[in-house]
């Protein structure tokens, strides 16, 4: 957590908090009647990097709390890596790719095929690291996770 000094403002009757669009912000904690002090902290949600050769292919949604990751279709030879920082939960609500050829992996762990990944938890302060990569060939219909 942060301490709130200067991400805060005074605002009648409230405050306002310096934006992020890939960050969810949520404020625990009071702020005076007079908008002069601010006790509490801020917790980051999660906050998402993307690069790699095609990391320009996936499409960022941001709805809410909520930040979505969808890549479909996919090309070939695509090669992207994201990284996530908690706390964050990854659920996969489509999964489609070329079974052995095309893989997205979380940490160590690789999928491909039509079987969904498990939901994955990123504790605060962590980071996950997750890797896309398809063969020169055949694609698939992609994947998206939230």
């Amino acid at each position: 957590p942060l301490a709130l000094s200067g991400l805060l403002a005074g605002a009648a009757g409230g405050f306002q908090v310096q934006d992020n669009p890939l960050r969810a912000q949520h404020l625990s904690g009071s702020v005076r009647a007079d908008g002069l002090q601010v006790d509490g902290v801020i917790g980051e949600g999660p906050v998402i990097s993307i690069s790699g050769k095609t990391a320009d292919a996936v499409n960022v949604e941001k709805a809410g709390l909520t930040t979505t990751l969808v890549l479909r279709p996919y090309d070939n030879e695509d090669q992207v890596r994201m990284e996530v920082k908690g706390p964050a939960v990854i659920r996969f609500v489509f999964f489609q790719t070329e079974e052995k050829y095309d893989v997205f992996a979380i940490g160590d762990k690789s999928y491909s095929g039509s079987e969904r990944p498990p939901p994955h938890f990123v504790p605060e302060g962590r980071r996950a690291v997750l890797t896309w990569t398809s063969d020169e060939s055949t694609t698939d219909e992609g994947w998206e996770f939230t």
